[in-house]
């Protein structure tokens, strides 16, 4: 009889597996040629073989009804030519074709961050480096343990008091009657951190609408912020419920972010309602993904964790804004109106 260690699922595991079981994150990678198919498969072999996320096996495997996960030995990416079906429901799909290669992966076992930790090994391993052999290094399922080992944080907040928001116009219907809508716009990005301003001038939009003093707001970061965690393949990032003054600073959000970071690990998903989302994605330039031919990198933004969500994306000088709304809680006149008021 074979024994298989089990383990329990994280806390944004077990968000995802209750809201968003089957969604994969996406990071396309624009290619100046062809890659050469053998080498490929070989640096996704080294990958698997480095990252036990990428073997881990979810689901109810105990008949309890529970899901759990466990590392499979046996477990691999699928590496396919573009244009061809994928073979099952790998964690990790790799698709590459002429001129694009695709990195597709569970949101259960990646977040955009793995993504980018992957596609940088994989451009090495490609190259002909060999992956770094180190036995203490951090893998996923130590976070998860270490996750465990923490006291939940106190969230005591009175949620109604710090979430109603009368915006200029409401569309009619309740939510999920259509899709939510999603709204561009693009400025000179800002000196300094452009999170900072970013989240400042995001609050500050919402601040004009709010019913209360302050807002609560929904604040992804990637969940890397403790020593040996950068490098970790896995859904480690989660929003974080903060309370900002109607008129935030940059100066004062910059120290918000701070503190969204230190505590982004401890923070099990969102127990009470926020009046919108924010993220901040960093630019993925194709520097170190030279040895692929890559000339341009584009990672999907985590998922929104509100009716209102704005993501901010750095490309050079320009800052990309894009509004996720839904159409029960604004209809795109008001959408437009916030974010022109962010801009």
């Amino acid at each position: 009889m074979t024994t298989v260690d089990s383990y329990r699922l994280s806390a944004q595991q077990r968000r995802l597996w209750a809201d968003a079981p089957k969604e994969r994150v996406t990071a396309k990678v624009r290619l100046a040629g062809p890659l050469d198919p053998g080498r490929l498969s070989a640096a996704v072999a080294a990958l698997v073989a480095r990252h036990e996320t990428l073997r881990l096996d979810i689901g109810d495997l105990t008949g309890t009804g529970l899901p759990v996960q466990v590392v499979r030995d046996d477990a691999g990416a699928e590496v396919h030519p573009a244009g061809t079906a994928p073979a099952g429901d790998a964690p990790l799909r790799v698709v590459h074709g002429p001129g694009e290669l695709v990195l597709d992966a569970s949101v259960l076992i990646a977040d955009p961050e793995s993504l980018r930790v992957l596609l940088t090994e994989l451009a090495a391993c490609y190259g002909g480096a060999a992956p770094v052999e180190d036995e203490d290094r951090t893998q996923f399922l130590d976070v998860v343990e270490w996750q465990g080992e923490q006291d939940r944080a106190d969230l005591d907040a009175d949620p109604a008091a710090l979430t109603a928001l009368t915006l200029p116009a409401l569309a009619s219907g309740t939510a999920g009657e259509q899709p939510t809508g999603e709204y561009r716009a693009e400025c000179p990005a800002p000196d300094g951190d452009d999170a900072a301003h970013a989240l400042a001038a995001w609050a500050t939009a919402l601040g004009r609408y709010a019913d209360a003093g302050t807002l609560a707001l929904a604040v992804h970061d990637d969940g890397r912020s403790v020593d040996g965690t950068q490098g970790v393949v896995g859904p480690l990032a989660a929003p974080v419920r903060c309370e900002v003054p109607r008129t935030l600073t940059a100066e004062a959000a910059a120290g918000l972010l701070a503190g969204v970071r230190a505590r982004s690990l401890r923070v099990t998903p969102l127990d009470h309602p926020v009046a919108a989302g924010f993220t901040h994605v960093a630019a993925a330039g194709p520097g170190p993904l030279a040895a692929l031919g890559a000339t341009r990198v584009t990672l999907d933004a985590p998922r929104p964790e509100a009716p209102l969500h704005l993501t901010c994306t750095r490309d050079g000088g320009t800052l990309g804004l894009a509004l996720h709304a839904d159409p029960a809680v604004a209809d795109p006149a008001a959408a437009r109106l916030l974010l022109g008021a962010v801009t």
